[in-house]
């Protein structure tokens, strides 16, 4: 009878692999990366050359670790591929923020600048989407040439065991000359290096951010962060 009942249980399980395989194929996703517990997918987008890609890992640290360093715009250059520096243009506190960053390209290419507002929203079984929307014409042009077009989604999914489900889903059409065939070919090292040294550092204990948890007010609403050591000063005042 045991034996039955994990049968079953199996059947099951690969019966959602299916389904879920084929959902995949169905919605136009090209599986290109599976690595270093990385995937990563592709397909094309209506009206552009340039392909989208879906990105998945689990890092073994928090989401509030997560956001606390996405929310760090001096970490930018050590976490997101390409990127130059970035700064926090102006913000309403946790949930939104509008942002500029400069994305570094290979000579003779020039570089590309980037505003985004990012809006935060938490679901009711604890897990946090980070949507991207693109504003270009935010603030005025600069030497470096405006990416016209970018639209993304982070989603953040605590699991059982203590680690957390990074989903991400982009496109950006950096603009200009460049031939889509290469940028297609280069898509796929933007969200597997930037997975890879966003783990690194959130579950780094030096780097500063898997200690943090993210502080709410008495309804729930969270405005920021804080380390346990500060959680500590607060309880001895």
């Amino acid at each position: 009878m045991a034996h039955s009942g994990t049968s079953l249980r199996y059947s099951a399980l690969w019966v959602l692999i299916f389904l879920w395989s084929n959902h995949t194929l169905a919605s136009g996703w090209e599986n290109v990366y599976d690595e270093d517990n990385i995937t990563v997918s592709t397909r094309p987008v209506e009206g552009s050359s340039i392909r989208a890609f879906h990105a998945e890992t689990s890092v073994a640290a928090s989401v509030d670790s997560i956001l606390a360093l996405m929310a760090d715009p001096a970490a930018c250059p050590l976490w997101i591929h390409g990127c130059l520096e970035a700064k926090i243009l102006d913000t309403e506190g946790f949930y939104q923020r509008n942002t500029y960053q400069i994305n570094d390209m290979p000579w003779p290419v020039a570089d590309r600048d980037l505003v985004l507002e990012i809006k935060i929203s938490e679901r009711a079984d604890g897990s946090f989407q980070l949507a991207m929307a693109n504003r270009p014409e935010a603030i005025p042009p600069t030497d470096n040439v405006r990416i016209l077009k970018s639209e993304g989604t982070y989603f953040f999914t605590p699991t059982k065991d203590g680690r957390t489900l990074i989903r991400w889903e982009q496109h950006t059409d950096p603009g200009g000359h460049l031939p889509a065939w290469l940028v297609n070919q280069l898509i796929i090292d933007v969200p597997v290096k930037t997975l890879q040294n966003l783990r690194r550092l959130v579950e780094s204990p030096d780097a500063g951010y898997a200690h943090k948890h993210l502080v709410r007010q008495p309804g729930g609403h969270i405005i920021g962060w804080e380390t346990p050591l500060e959680q500590h000063a607060h309880v001895a005042r």
